[in-house]
Protein backbone atom coordinates (compact mmCIF):
# COMPACT_ATOMS: atom_id res chain seq x y z
CA UNK A 1 0.00 0.00 0.00
CA UNK A 2 2.58 2.55 0.63
CA UNK A 3 4.89 1.93 -2.49
CA UNK A 4 1.77 2.05 -4.59
CA UNK A 5 1.72 5.76 -2.74
CA UNK A 6 5.12 6.83 -3.25
CA UNK A 7 4.86 5.34 -6.64
CA UNK A 8 1.67 7.43 -7.55
CA UNK A 9 1.62 10.44 -5.68
CA UNK A 10 5.71 11.09 -6.38
CA UNK A 11 4.41 13.70 -9.47
CA UNK A 12 0.98 14.57 -8.61
CA UNK A 13 1.99 18.18 -9.13
CA UNK A 14 3.97 18.14 -11.60
CA UNK A 15 1.25 16.14 -13.45
CA UNK A 16 -1.14 18.41 -12.44
CA UNK A 17 0.81 21.46 -14.04
CA UNK A 18 0.93 19.58 -17.37
CA UNK A 19 -2.50 18.27 -17.18
CA UNK A 20 -1.29 15.19 -17.36
CA UNK A 21 -3.90 12.23 -18.81
CA UNK A 22 -3.01 9.51 -16.44
CA UNK A 23 -5.58 9.19 -13.62
CA UNK A 24 -3.82 9.62 -10.02
CA UNK A 25 -5.46 9.43 -7.14
CA UNK A 26 -4.85 12.78 -4.91
CA UNK A 27 -2.33 11.81 -2.19
CA UNK A 28 -4.27 13.28 0.60
CA UNK A 29 -6.87 10.71 -0.43
CA UNK A 30 -4.44 8.27 -0.27
CA UNK A 31 -2.66 9.21 2.30
CA UNK A 32 -6.08 9.22 4.38
CA UNK A 33 -7.12 5.84 3.25
CA UNK A 34 -3.81 4.63 4.61
CA UNK A 35 -4.66 5.55 8.00
CA UNK A 36 -8.06 4.20 7.90
CA UNK A 37 -6.65 1.00 7.32
CA UNK A 38 -4.57 0.94 9.71
CA UNK A 39 -6.95 2.31 12.29
CA UNK A 40 -9.40 -0.56 12.03
CA UNK A 41 -6.70 -3.45 11.14
CA UNK A 42 -4.04 -2.37 14.14
CA UNK A 43 -6.06 -0.78 16.73
CA UNK A 44 -8.60 -3.63 18.89
CA UNK A 45 -12.25 -2.53 18.99
CA UNK A 46 -11.58 -2.24 22.58
CA UNK A 47 -8.78 0.62 22.43
CA UNK A 48 -11.19 2.16 18.99
CA UNK A 49 -14.49 2.19 22.14
CA UNK A 50 -12.19 3.79 24.28
CA UNK A 51 -11.06 6.36 22.23
CA UNK A 52 -14.49 7.47 21.11
CA UNK A 53 -15.66 7.73 24.98
CA UNK A 54 -13.40 9.67 25.95
CA UNK A 55 -13.58 12.02 22.94
CA UNK A 56 -17.51 11.73 23.63
CA UNK A 57 -16.20 13.06 27.67
CA UNK A 58 -14.18 15.69 26.11
CA UNK A 59 -17.26 17.33 24.07
CA UNK A 60 -19.25 17.17 26.70
CA UNK A 61 -17.43 18.99 28.92
CA UNK A 62 -16.26 21.42 26.03
CA UNK A 63 -19.48 21.81 24.28
CA UNK A 64 -17.00 22.54 21.10
CA UNK A 65 -19.55 23.24 18.23
CA UNK A 66 -18.73 24.21 15.14
CA UNK A 67 -15.82 23.97 13.06
CA UNK A 68 -12.06 25.51 12.65
CA UNK A 69 -10.28 26.79 9.82
CA UNK A 70 -8.10 23.59 8.89
CA UNK A 71 -8.88 20.86 5.96
CA UNK A 72 -8.73 17.47 7.10
CA UNK A 73 -7.06 14.91 5.04
CA UNK A 74 -10.76 14.41 3.10
CA UNK A 75 -11.04 17.49 2.40
CA UNK A 76 -13.06 18.67 4.70
CA UNK A 77 -13.11 21.43 6.33
CA UNK A 78 -12.48 19.60 10.43
CA UNK A 79 -14.55 20.14 13.46
CA UNK A 80 -13.30 21.03 16.56
CA UNK A 81 -13.67 17.38 17.73
CA UNK A 82 -11.67 16.50 14.75
CA UNK A 83 -8.70 18.99 16.03
CA UNK A 84 -8.78 17.65 19.72
CA UNK A 85 -8.44 14.03 18.01
CA UNK A 86 -5.64 14.93 15.77
CA UNK A 87 -4.11 17.11 18.82
CA UNK A 88 -4.33 13.02 20.94
CA UNK A 89 -2.71 11.09 18.29
CA UNK A 90 0.05 14.20 17.62
CA UNK A 91 0.56 14.08 22.00
CA UNK A 92 0.25 10.46 22.17
CA UNK A 93 1.81 9.31 18.99
CA UNK A 94 1.87 5.51 19.40
CA UNK A 95 -2.08 4.93 20.06
CA UNK A 96 -1.71 0.91 19.51
CA UNK A 97 -0.95 0.66 23.76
Amino acid sequence: MLSEFEKETRYYNLNTIVEDKKKVNVPLEQWNEIINNCYWKYISPAKREKLQRETIEWSDRNKPYGYTSNIGLDGYIMTYVDEHILNRAKKRRNWLN
